[in-house]
């Protein structure tokens, strides 16, 4: 179960950071929570079937991802994602308990995530593809371009 909390977790980290998902599956409202079904199936029928080879973003999304999940057991990660908008929206008057294979959508969860990254409260945090600069550079391009982009974040996150 774990593994398909985290995958959920990636793909909506993904959508964030990089505008698109980080794979094609369907990722659907379950009982215990979000799974990618295609890779659900792929790994119950075909355990030892290899998962593709990632890009260094894609990497460093999901190392970013693990960082800040990782540590969460399975229902650690099931309760959180329970509490969590996309989930709640495409699982609707269903009880927690009923099956369902409601899709959460890519629109949800970027909204949701995006959201939650412009709110403050913990999450996990993008690894660097950049040269390190000092303080004062960031704090001179973050004072410079945080007016142009308040806006289109904030309707990106309605």
């Amino acid at each position: 179960m774990k593994l398909y909390k985290l995958a959920y977790y990636a793909q909506a980290w993904h959508i964030v950071w990089e505008g698109r998902p980080l794979f094609d599956d369907r990722i659907e409202a379950w009982q215990h929570g979000p799974v990618p079904a295609q890779c659900w199936r792929v790994r119950k029928h075909e355990p030892e079937k290899p998962a593709r080879e990632l890009s260094e973003d894609e990497r460093g999304v999901v190392d970013a991802v693990l960082a800040f999940y990782g540590k969460m057991s399975a229902s650690e990660l099931r309760n959180l994602s329970h509490d969590e908008l996309p989930w709640r929206e495409a699982r609707g008057d269903k009880p927690d308990e009923t099956h369902a294979e409601d899709e959460i959508t890519i629109s949800s969860m970027r909204r949701y995530f995006t959201r939650k990254a412009m709110s403050g409260e913990p999450t996990p945090h993008r690894l660097s593809r950049h040269e390190p600069m000092s303080t004062e550079q960031a704090l001179d391009i973050a004072g410079t371009e945080a007016p142009r982009w308040r806006e289109t974040l904030a309707r990106l996150a309605e």
